[in-house]
């Protein structure tokens, strides 16, 4: 059972499938482009599952019940809301409640951009190498080692996307060697704290340090920190050897930017 917020949703066709539901009737429903392919929401924020189990799941082909309705209404701007929002923070005013939230809205929108910026110079990068690949043997390929059946008008459809990614793991596969990046186990294990303590930022240290250890025993969790790890030094050693330009946008803009990508 989870739990979907309709104003999270960000595909308009998705969200008006999910308003049309009726109780206790099963449709499908393609939880992807609801949230405009953001896997790592979908993994973490919706389904709040592990990559060991989600690398199993076709995410563009589920089916959904609604068991329940629930509707939010807005708090009173009070010392209850502070203490509830901001546990431990001791703000006594709205003022200084604006003030937490301004920091908190900045610290989203910097890990958004980041991610918007890392797509833009991955695509950038494919489109400069003009590389070549056996088109015809990696989609024969794709077919081969699947066990299931691949529906091949879908593939069609998505096979340039197919490519894409291909290309742009042999440039990172080459930016890696090229640069000798390496994760070190204890700066794992940091990253990973670092991840469950803005997660679950309130809870016990003994709790969090054991569920650290967890993550790092499962091998394809393991296996995922370290790619995210490599990917961000990646993406550091690109920025590093480029001038990135900073400009300042409205949201509407923002918003239409990472639409469009999508």
């Amino acid at each position: 059972t989870v739990n979907l917020l309709i104003s999270a949703v960000k595909n308009e066709a998705s969200k008006a499938t999910l308003l049309k539901l009726e109780k206790e009737v099963n449709v499908p429903f393609d939880l992807l482009a609801a949230y405009d392919g953001d896997k790592e929401m979908i993994v973490h924020k919706i389904l709040n599952i592990g990559h060991d189990v989600a690398d199993n799941m076709d995410f563009s082909q589920m089916n959904i019940t609604l068991r329940k309705i629930f509707r939010l209404q807005k708090a009173p701007i009070d010392q209850v809301l502070f203490d509830k929002v901001f546990p431990g923070r001791g703000i006594l005013n709205e003022d200084d409640f604006k003030v937490a939230l301004k920091e908190e809205l900045v610290k989203v929108y910097a890990n958004e951009t980041e991610k918007k910026l890392s797509y833009d110079i991955q695509d950038k990068l494919v489109a400069a190498s003009k590389m070549d690949l056996p088109a015809a043997f990696l989609r024969k390929w794709i077919i081969s080692v699947n066990k299931e059946k691949v529906d091949e008008a879908r593939l069609d459809a998505e096979f340039e996307a197919v490519l894409n990614d291909t290309r742009w793991t042999l440039i990172k596969n080459k930016l890696i060697t090229d640069n000798n990046l390496q994760v070190q186990e204890q700066e794992l294990q940091d990253n990973v704290m670092q991840y469950l303590e803005q997660t679950y930022g309130n809870m016990d240290p003994s709790f969090l340090m054991d569920l650290s250890k967890r993550i790092l025993s499962n091998e394809k969790e393991r296996e995922y920190m370290v790619e995210q790890m490599i990917a961000k030094r990646v993406m550091d050693t690109v920025k590093a050897q480029n001038t990135i330009e900073t400009k300042s946008i409205t949201m509407s803009e923002y918003e239409h930017l990472v639409s469009h990508h999508h």
